[in-house]
């Protein structure tokens, strides 16, 4: 069987049998007792192990109001009003106290009383009594003694047997000690003593006029003082059997011409005397409670006080140290039987006295606590400064009672401070003598910027004369290579006429150097028109858009196919950026890198050209890498230069300027051209351009928009240097 289980028929059981006994107690119209445990066996139930004990509440109910006598209908309506009165209970001590279940409280008792005793019970013996009426089992005449009878059996059974249940079903919040086993012998037997010698019949008492009854309020106050809630609901209950079996047989004071009679002034009576114990047990129990958690306090304080790392002392109005604790004797420098020997005075600096004397009488006159600081004189000599801050303690009338003094050692804050004034003077004494410097240099650096400044402008009259002569020059080559182009022309023209009609009349040296001239004619032809692609590069002006490399690469590489070798060639085109830049120039720049790549790759058996493309800080830069002939990077800063070459004319054909407009180009856009290589193991160019949103190309496109160069030095043709070494 199941806890729960059990319960229920412990419960059910409990619930049946004290209503059978209640009962037979001369029960108005058979139903209606003065004596109804049951009420507080149901509220104790629910308030112990929940609501779910209903059922049996219920049950038993029902079955023994059936037996009684009642109908189904009135026996039901007796059993809900029954049930209905210990849930109601259960509810309002839970939502409104809430109950502690030990009843170890005053509000837990008044709230037993308030709403159990007082208002549950109505609802029970409202319900009861209307049902009886219903069922024609008593008369409208009859209905006011009955409810009356329903409502004090039912209130004493959540007074005497709900208390009882509850107090010795729960665990103990506060712990009263019992005694020893003698007075709790001694107890029971007082109180069976009393109880049968104002209700047993023995001596002819008088409630109204004998106060013998009273005898049993001293044991029930002795039960409640040394016992708390248990002893009292015990004493209590037991009072109560032996007064109502003795009233019943028709003794004691409160026996009268009927037993019901009898029992309902004795109820009242055992109702206010349970009250009396229980509401005296519960304030015992606060206080015993109060009590302890005030030594448990002090327990703590004089623990923090003896523990503190802070000197802590009391004082009387004289000064002279009432209690100290160690770390105050240790800043003091003697043991704790001589301080208490001592007054406050006899352990402070002679030149601090005075003026800790004049506080302490501020204070003893009304004035607040105070902090200050001063220095304690030790037996050795030795001097140890504190904070001293006191409080005074004061009694309900305002008055001064002692004073309480909590003490910082400081000596180390002290002997900082004073290390720090000396460093202080010190660094003033430097600060002036740096300041005195730095008004030194400080004249000598006005001088410095006054010929910097004369120097700056010195060097911007000379960039700009620079820029000047560069366009200047930029124009002129233009107009030489233009004009050079006429002579050029009639000169290979003529050679050519020359070669066609006399050229059978001229021996074998005669027609090399024909041939010489009319090759270095057409050299000088091809340099001329790669000098005006170059200078035409710089000046013309840029459209910038969104570009898209990746269609921009294909279409450059389409002009480019290197005939009968493009079934070797194995063209790699990775993942491109988009641009933004102007497409025509761009077009240009991806031409001539791709071109130099077949151009120094051809020599290979399977050549290889791999273009790439990624983003890094804000910048598109973009790789050709082809696997060949390659350059030594010691060269690689000659690489970009106009006419600059790296391998000779009988290796490869060129002239040296596509790498030239290829960096032009990129920096006309904001970016910048460089190479990696290494030789017989191809090489990689790269370009950078800057992303759309970037200042760099917002500056770029603006200087190149306006016709301008972005490369000053890129737009004087280099002189030609014969002896440059490897690839251009």
């Amino acid at each position: 069987m199941g806890a729960h289980a059990f319960r229920l028929v412990a419960v059910f059981c409990g619930y049946y049998l004290t209503a059978r006994l209640g009962l037979s107690m001369d029960a108005e119209a058979g139903f209606a007792t003065l004596v109804w445990p049951p009420t507080g066996i149901a509220l104790a139930a629910l308030l112990l192990y929940g609501y779910r004990l209903w059922p049996a509440i219920a049950a038993a109910a029902l079955l023994v109001n059936y037996q009684t006598g009642a109908s189904p209908l009135v026996a039901c309506g007796i059993g809900t009003g029954n049930t209905l009165e210990a849930v109601l209970g259960a509810f309002l001590l839970r939502r409104f106290v809430p109950l502690q279940n030990s009843l170890e409280r005053v509000r837990d008792v008044l709230g037993l009383f308030l709403f159990a005793a007082l208002l549950s019970t109505l609802l029970s013996a409202t319900v009861g009594v209307f049902s009886l009426r219903a069922g024609g089992v008593i008369s409208v005449s009859d209905a006011w003694p009955a409810w009356r009878a329903w409502w004090v059996g039912d209130m004493l059974g959540d007074v005497l047997v709900a208390p009882l249940l509850l107090s010795w079903c729960s665990p103990r919040l506060v712990r009263v000690h019992p005694g020893h086993v003698l007075e709790a012998v001694g107890l029971s037997a007082t109180l069976v003593l009393a109880v049968l010698a104002s209700f047993g019949g023995f001596f002819p008492l008088d409630a109204r006029k004998d106060p013998a009854s009273y005898l049993i309020f001293p044991t029930l106050i002795w039960a409640a003082l040394r016992y708390g809630q248990r002893g009292a609901t015990a004493a209590s209950f037991v009072t109560a059997v032996l007064a109502i079996w003795n009233t019943w047989r028709g003794h004691g004071p409160f026996a009268l011409s009927t037993p019901r009679e009898s029992l309902f002034y004795l109820q009242l009576f055992l109702g206010i005397a349970s009250a009396t114990t229980l509401l005296l047990a519960a304030v015992v129990c606060e206080r015993v409670r109060s009590e302890g958690a005030a030594r448990e306090s002090e327990d703590r304080l004089a623990a923090l006080f003896r523990q503190a790392i802070a000197g802590i002392a009391q004082t009387d109005l004289a000064g002279r140290f009432v209690l100290v604790n160690q770390r105050f004797c240790e800043l003091v420098g003697r043991p704790l039987e001589q301080v208490l020997r001592l007054a406050n005075a006899d352990v402070t600096h002679p030149d601090d006295r005075a003026r800790e004397l004049e506080s302490f009488r501020l204070l003893a006159a009304g004035g607040p606590g105070f902090t200050l600081e001063k220095r304690c004189v030790r037996p050795d000599g030795a001097v140890v400064w504190v904070t001293s801050s006191v409080s005074p303690v004061r009694d309900v009338n305002g008055g001064v009672r002692f004073m309480v003094a909590v003490l910082q050692d400081v000596t180390a804050r002290k002997q900082a401070e004073a290390a720090l004034q000396v460093a202080h003077d010190e660094s003033e004494k430097r600060v002036e003598e740096r300041t005195a410097e730095l008004a030194a240099a400080n004249a000598a650096l006005r001088i410095e910027v006054v010929e910097r400044r004369a120097a700056e402008q010195v060097a911007k009259e000379a960039v700009e004369r620079t820029e000047t002569v560069n366009r200047e020059l930029e124009s002129f080559s233009y107009s030489v290579s233009h004009d050079l182009r006429a002579p050029l022309r009639a000169i290979d023209g003529f050679g050519e006429l020359l070669s066609e009609q006399a050229g059978a009349r001229l021996d074998p040296e005669g027609q090399r150097m024909l041939e010489i001239i009319r090759s270095s004619t057409r050299r000088m032809g091809q340099l001329i028109d790669d000098l005006l692609a170059f200078s035409r590069w710089g000046r013309q002006a840029l459209t910038p858009m969104e570009v898209d490399m990746d269609q921009l690469v294909r279409s450059a590489f389409s002009g480019l196919q290197p005939g009968a070798r493009a079934e070797a060639l194995d063209l790699r085109i990775g993942p491109l950026p988009m641009a933004w830049g102007d497409a025509a120039v761009l077009r240009q720049v991806w031409t001539n890198l791709l071109s130099n790549a077949l151009k120094f790759s051809r020599d290979k058996a399977r050549p290889v050209v791999e273009v790439r493309g990624e983003v890094r800080d804000g910048m598109n830069v973009y790789s050709v890498q082809d696997n060949g002939a390659g350059f030594d990077m010691q060269y690689a800063h000659k690489l970009f230069g106009v006419f600059q070459r790296l391998h000779t004319a009988e290796e490869f054909e060129g002239t040296g300027i596509g790498l030239a407009i290829v960096q032009r180009v990129a920096r006309r856009h904001g970016g910048d051209a460089w190479a990696e290589g290494k030789t017989g193991d191809g090489a990689t160019l790269y370009f950078s351009l800057p992303a759309k949103d970037s200042p760099k190309a917002l500056q770029g496109l603006a200087g190149g928009a306006a016709g301008g160069g972005g490369d000053a030095a890129a737009t004087v043709p280099a002189a030609v240097q014969p002896e440059a070494t490897p690839r251009g």
